[in-house]
Formats: structure tokens, C-alpha cells, sequence
């Protein structure tokens, strides 16, 4: 079974940050079926960064790896957000966490997404609303 394309997403640069690699690149390979371009890297400040630059990203989507892990996570999201503001990202978290919300949208997300309670389906319309 195929996923459907999603009207708007064809073309549509994902800059997808990830530590966790199997889970990255089935999450790829699902949001390219979907019909977006998708860039990934480790979840390293410096790796993001120099996907930032050297990619055609135009939606970043910051894995959190957890609630232990959402500090390097949170600062490669800011640091993001202040070198290169022109390009919107998207918090993928494993749970619903209030403070962990909190913390992302003052870190410059636009938008927050949690695959265990949605659907694949909603994650790609997440990314088009916020392009």
C-alpha cells in the first residue's frame, strides 16, 4: 500500500534531522513517496547547519530523540532559527510533553508534530502548512 500524495507537497525541500538512522530513513523514504525532496543529517548542530547551506531545504524537521536527549536538540532548533530564519521547522517528538512544547516554539519552531498519537498522513500536511 502506497501513501497518497499530498496536493501540495511535490517539490516541497524537508531538511529531515534525525540521531536515530533506521528511523530517519524509513521516515524519508515514506515522506519521498509523498512526493517532498527530503535532505537528511545527524541531529548535531553542525550537521544541520551545513545541510541548511548546502541543500535546497525549505522546511527543516528536528527529530526530539527524547526527553532526556531535548537539550542539543532544542539548541541546534535555535540556532537554526537564527542563522537561517527564512527556513520554517517543524519539532517531531516522540510524546506530548507540555514543557517540551514550550521549549520549542521560544526555540523558533512553527510547528510541533507527534507521529504516536497522528497520522503519517497529518505529519505531511504539517510540513505543507508550514512551508
Amino acid at each position: 500500500m502506497t501513501k497518497p500524495r499530498v496536493p501540495g507537497a511535490a517539490g516541497i525541500g524537508v531538511l529531515l534531522a534525525d540521531s536515530k538512522q533506521m528511523e530517519s530513513q524509513l521516515l524519508a523514504a515514506a515522506l519521498r513517496r509523498c512526493g517532498f525532496r527530503v535532505f537528511l543529517c545527524q541531529s548535531e548542530t553542525a550537521a544541520i547547519l551545513e545541510a541548511a547551506e548546502t541543500s535546497a531545504a525549505e522546511v527543516a524537521v528536528i527529530s526530539l530523540a527524547g526527553a532526556n536527549a531535548a537539550a542539543p536538540e532544542m539548541a541546534a532548533l535555535r540556532t537554526l532559527h537564527l542563522i537561517h530564519p527564512e527556513i520554517p521547522q517543524v519539532m517531531l517528538m516522540e510524546a506530548d510533553n507540555r514543557e517540551l512544547v514550550v521549549q520549542a516554539f521560544r526555540s523558533g519552531a512553527r510547528g510541533l508534530f507527534c507521529l504516536s498519537i497522528s497520522s503519517f498522513q497529518l505529519f505531511c500536511e504539517c510540513i505543507e502548512k508550514v512551508h
